[in-house]
Parts: C-alpha cells; sequence; structure tokens
C-alpha cells in the first residue's frame, strides 16, 4: 500500500461515512424509541463513536501496514480471525446493496418515478466501481471536493427551515426517563459503525501526527449534523408525526420550499445534498468490503475482488420487493453492524492492549 494521504484527509472519510445515506430516515427510527428526546440518543451514540473510533486509531498504531480486517487475524488467529473477516464482508456488501436500494426508491419517489430501478442502480455501482479503480489518492480528492458542498447544502437547509420550528415540540424533557433514549442510541449505531473505515484507510497515510485531533474534529461535526437535523425534524412536525414519515429530513425539505420560490422542485434542496451523500458513502462501503474481501482470500488482486462483488450488489439490490422490506433487512443488517461496533471492536482493542502489557511484563 501507498502512504499517500495526508492526517487531515482522514476528516472527509470520516464525515462522508458518518453522515450516510440514513440521514434520509434516521430521525423516524430514533424518534420511534426516544421521541422528544432523540437528540440525547445521537450525542450519546456519538460519544460512544468517538471512542470506538479512537480504537481503531490506536490498533493502526500498533499494525500500521494492515487493515482492521487483516489486525483481527493477527490477534484472534488465522480461524476466528476468518469467521470475523466473514462477518464484516456480510455486513458491508450488504450496507452497500441495501444502501444503494434505499436511495433509488427515495429518488424514484421525490424526483425519478419513471425511471427503471435497475438503471439507477446500475449507474450508481460503475460511478463507484471507477473511482474505486483508480485507487485510494482519487478517493480521497473527490471526498475532499464533496464535503464543503455537502456541509454547504445542509447549512442552507438548517438556515432555511428556522422560520418552521416549534420549540414547543421539544417538550416534555426526559419523558420516558433513560430506557428509550439508549435505545435510541442504539439506533444510531449503524451510520456512526462507518467510522469503521478509519481501521482501512490508516496504512494509505504518510503520518498519524495530530490525527487524534482530526478524528474528534470530524465525528463531532458529524453528532452535529445529526443533531440539528433531528432537533429541526423533531421542531417542525413533532415526534408523533415523524412516525408516519418515511423520510422526514426530504417532507422538512418540502415543507421549507412549499413557502419558498427559490426552487421549482420542492425536494431539490435536500437532494442536492443527498445525491453526492449517497454516492460517498456507498463509495466507502465498496472500499471497506474490497480491502475485507482481499484479507479474506489473503490476494493481492484488487481488480477481481472490484469486479467479482458486482453481480452481488445487483441481486441483493434487487431482491427486496418494496420501501418496508428494504427497511426490515436494513434492520436485520444494523444488528450484525451492533455486533462488531459493541463487541468485536472492544474486545479486539483489549485483548491487542493485555498482549502488548505482557509483553513488557516480560
Amino acid at each position: 500500500m501507498s502512504r499517500e494521504l495526508e492526517s487531515i484527509n482522514i476528516c472527509s472519510f470520516i464525515i462522508h461515512g458518518m453522515i450516510s445515506i440514513r440521514l434520509l430516515s434516521i430521525p423516524r427510527a430514533i424518534v420511534e424509541y426516544a421521541e422528544n428526546d432523540s437528540w440525547i440518543s445521537v450525542l450519546i451514540m456519538g460519544g460512544y463513536a468517538l471512542l470506538i473510533g479512537y480504537l481503531f486509531y490506536w490498533l493502526g498504531l500498533r499494525y500500521k501496514s494492515l487493515t482492521f480486517s487483516q489486525i483481527c487475524e493477527k490477534v484472534y488467529g488465522k480461524f476466528f480471525g476468518k469467521i470475523i473477516i466473514l462477518g464484516i464482508a456480510i455486513y458491508t456488501i450488504i450496507s452497500f446493496s441495501l444502501g444503494i436500494r434505499l436511495f433509488t426508491d427515495g429518488i424514484r419517489i421525490f424526483l425519478l418515478d419513471t425511471t427503471p430501478i435497475i438503471f439507477i442502480i446500475t449507474i450508481m455501482i460503475l460511478a463507484c466501481l471507477y473511482c474505486l479503480l483508480k485507487g485510494v489518492r482519487t478517493i480521497s480528492i473527490i471526498l475532499d471536493m464533496l464535503l464543503p458542498l455537502i456541509l454547504a447544502f445542509i447549512l442552507l437547509l438548517v438556515f432555511l427551515s428556522l422560520k418552521n420550528v416549534k420549540f414547543i415540540h421539544l417538550r416534555p424533557f426526559f419523558y420516558g426517563g433513560v430506557k428509550p433514549i439508549l435505545q435510541g442510541a442504539r439506533e444510531m449505531a449503524d451510520p456512526f459503525l462507518t467510522v469503521g473505515i478509519i481501521g482501512y484507510v490508516l496504512p494509505y497515510f504518510k503520518n498519524f501526527k495530530k490525527m487524534k485531533k482530526w478524528i474528534a474534529i470530524s465525528v463531532s461535526i458529524s453528532v452535529a449534523v445529526y443533531t440539528i437535523i433531528l432537533l429541526l425534524c423533531i421542531m417542525a412536525f413533532g415526534s408523533t408525526e415523524i412516525k408516519y414519515l418515511i423520510f422526514p429530513t426530504i417532507t422538512l425539505s418540502k415543507s421549507i420550499m412549499l413557502e419558498s420560490n427559490i426552487l421549482e422542485r420542492a425536494e431539490s434542496l435536500y437532494m442536492a445534498a443527498w445525491i453526492p451523500i449517497t454516492f460517498s458513502t456507498l463509495l466507502l462501503f465498496y472500499l471497506a468490503s474490497t480491502l475485507n474481501l482481499k484479507a479474506f482470500f489473503n490476494t493481492k488482486k484488487d481488480r477481481v475482488i472490484i469486479f467479482s462483488q458486482v453481480p452481488l450488489f445487483l441481486v441483493l439490490a434487487l431482491y427486496p420487493d418494496n420501501i418496508s422490506e428494504v427497511f426490515y433487512l436494513i434492520g436485520w443488517n444494523e444488528d450484525l453492524g451492533q455486533l462488531l461496533i459493541f463487541l468485536i471492536v472492544p474486545l479486539t482493542a483489549m485483548i491487542e492492549f493485555f498482549k502488548e502489557r505482557r509483553k513488557n511484563l516480560k
């Protein structure tokens, strides 16, 4: 692996990973549990995501030339390491496939209602495939270019939403106690799990100087975006109404535009941010999946791995019959992701810590 990236480049990888496709539907998923206190759930999970980010960084310092999948094989041994790598492979491949299907269903509802599903899916896969073939340096440049545009559109959405908010919708505080807030935090595990991209791109960095600072800044920006969007949705619609909205964030942008002549199509503002968000998230899942499968098969044949995943992506993306099935399968895949973020990553760091300690005692 050629070390081409500077420490600051980690920001784009983390923010694009965490501000994911799920920004479209995550307000509804959290509000179902935490209701008015959903924003607290985001802050709690954000703190945990920062911890996980630091654990990936800590492990990366000890195995600077290895990805997280390769580290697992070193820490757990070949047999158990391969099982964990297989679990990561299932998670990343399904996340890419269902993510692209969620994007397709969303864009067909609001923009391209007569465009065939397979056409949109194929275009997105080919775009990601092309970038991946160009290498990690090219991916980093693309992410750096897209990031300010995405954040600018989100800030514009926030600014225009302020006139529609009603602070009364945030009351009562702590209505259901601590348990619903923690259940809501669990729902945030899936989009925040993508902080794990750190474990796959660290080998491409020249040095790790100031890396901890950039990780903290990146996670903080991502948490702030989710918290603000969630607060706006709750204050605009109320927690009860959000439960019946398939895509609350798009509905929020529509509610703004209905009273404004800035754009002809009500949902164009959010789509301007969401399309590049989707592309960058899918690209990172594709990258992580490729590096993970390379570790599983112990091969350096990038192109073979990259192209061999395309048919699988197509089949899995076309498998659900409707949006309800997509959300059901996403929920199942989230359970696997939560196993990784709540068990495998901390356990790997603990085992490595005690291995080091035992070695130092000798």
